[in-house]
């Protein structure tokens, strides 16, 4: 299957002047995910269980309104139920899990941006420096 037109989705933050994007990733058998750096996202998210995929807090990128688009996943409801009960229930995780998103992925921005943590560091992107790409990339078009 191509997959290469297929939307990538996410959660949008703030970080100061920075828009950030952190990507979901389905669940994958025998995945090792650092739960300092990602989140896990679950179907009963009231029992920890059915998991759906994980939040990749430490692929998070910078972006500007120009390079996302809000998903309404409601489209699939008839054309795709399997895909619209999934993106409904991830959007329940979200929904339900905003507080915790917000302090986890600034958290990990800090460590990134602001602490020399070796495992943050050699894990996470270098949101600086993606801030950076990102402003240059920005001028330039």
């Amino acid at each position: 299957m191509n997959k290469s037109h297929r939307p990538y989705l996410g959660v949008v933050l703030r970080f100061g002047d920075y828009t950030y994007f952190a990507p979901l990733e389905s669940k994958k058998t025998n995945k090792n995910v650092n739960s300092q750096v990602t989140m896990k996202v679950w179907g009963d998210f009231t029992k920890n269980k059915g998991l759906l995929g994980y939040l990749l807090l430490n692929d998070m990128i910078p972006v500007t309104d120009a390079d996302w688009t809000p998903l309404d996943f409601h489209k699939f409801e008839k054309t795709d139920p399997r895909r619209y009960l999934l993106l409904s229930k991830e959007w329940l995780w979200v929904k339900s899990n905003t507080d915790r998103i917000l302090k986890k992925s600034a958290k990990v921005y800090d460590l990134r941006c602001n602490h020399y943590v070796p495992f943050v560091n050699q894990i996470c992107l270098n949101y600086k420096q993606m801030e950076k790409m990102c402003r240059e990339f920005h001028e330039l078009t």
